[in-house]
């Protein structure tokens, strides 16, 4: 999985220079309000720059009028738009998987070196539905407590930043 360059630094085999060949998208339900945590966002999206495309997408919220199933639903049929039958989606759920840093970035490396693009999916207030779930390769949870879509969006953010600085073999990570 990973292998030494002639520098020591740890890589996995797509490195390609200095950025990765595979894209990572984050698919996130509702906006970012809070300028802080945008403005935190945007620094990380920067900074991974340097190793990987990532793009961040925004999608409507639905209205919280309706019913919970009807939402999930709804932002569900929205999500799967973005999706493509060869990407690697792992979505952040508070009933998932929790993983330390370094097995994360070893399952990013893991995937990476597989060649597939990576998709993160951020729920809206109710979360993601069945259908999203059923759909996704993994699905992780950041914590045993719940958070915000926009703290959730800046968590994932940071640690997808911490693996490659791991992978690397950068300092970052202690």
């Amino acid at each position: 999985m990973f292998h030494r360059s002639e520098q020591g630094e740890i890589c996995c085999k797509i490195w390609k220079g200095s950025v990765w060949k595979v894209r990572i998208r984050v698919l996130i339900v509702g906006g970012l309000k809070n300028g802080d945590i945008k403005a935190c966002c945007e620094r990380y999206v920067k900074w991974l720059e340097r190793y990987v495309k990532v793009e961040i997408r925004y999608l409507k919220a639905e209205n919280r009028n309706l019913p919970v199933e009807r939402i999930l639903c709804k932002e569900a049929e929205r999500l799967i738009k973005y999706l493509r039958d060869d990407d690697f989606i792992i979505s952040l759920d508070r009933k998932g998987r929790m993983m330390d840093s370094e097995s994360f970035s070893e399952l990013l490396s893991k995937i990476m070196n597989e060649g597939k693009n990576l998709v993160f999916i951020v729920g809206g207030v109710h979360g993601l539905g069945g259908e999203i779930l059923k759909r996704s390769n993994f699905v992780l949870s950041l914590s045993k407590m719940t958070f915000t879509h926009e703290i959730a969006t800046f968590l994932i953010l940071e640690q997808i930043y911490r693996a490659f600085k791991i992978i690397r073999g950068e300092r970052y990570h202690y």
